[in-house]
């Protein structure tokens, strides 16, 4: 179950060394399982709540992945998966396990945009080779760290191979990043 909410108050314990928490939680369906859960060990995650990407930061890394796919010569699905396993983030489970799948060597996911999987070793399975991957998130979920570190990749992509593309000035991209 995920869930947002507000960390009201800290109170440690020194002598078992845990921490009480008390916290204001809304967005999802908590008050039904209170009964069950009272007193019982729970797996718990926080992690601090990041903004959604900007659609200017979307839009510039879109206009900026066109170009350096004209440049290199291919399409904007192919630069956009290379850019998505290089500078991307992985699916997960609950569980934090990183999500990976197999399909057979002959397809080129490279092409898809339904799919993205870095490659990370091959198999042979009655006979037949198959590609392992780490199945990676499409950047429509990024929040704006995710796409920043995508956004930056790309730039270094860009200065790397010396692509003749104008990028933005580290202040102008902080600023997208930011305010949208």
């Amino acid at each position: 179950m995920m869930c947002e909410g507000t960390l009201l108050d800290m109170i440690p314990n020194f002598a078992t060394g845990s921490v009480e928490l008390k916290l204001k939680i809304s967005g999802c369906e908590i008050l039904e399982h209170t009964k069950e859960w009272k007193d019982k060990k729970l797996r718990v995650n926080i992690t601090k709540q990041r903004a959604k990407r900007s659609l200017d930061a979307n839009g510039y890394y879109w206009a900026l992945l066109s170009q350096v796919a004209g440049c290199m010569g291919i399409s904007k699905e192919e630069a956009h998966n290379k850019m998505i396993c290089e500078y991307g983030q992985p699916e997960t489970q609950e569980d934090g396990t990183v999500v990976r799948f197999a399909m057979l060597s002959d397809i080129d996911i490279s092409r898809r945009d339904d799919i993205y999987g870095k490659p990370i070793g091959s198999t042979f399975t009655n006979g037949k080779r198959y590609t392992e991957y780490i199945m990676m998130r499409g950047s429509s979920t990024y929040n704006t760290a995710e796409m920043a570190k995508l956004i930056t990749g790309l730039v270094d992509t860009i200065h790397e191979c010396d692509i003749p593309v104008e990028t933005l000035t580290p202040v102008e991209l902080e600023r997208i990043m930011q305010h949208g």
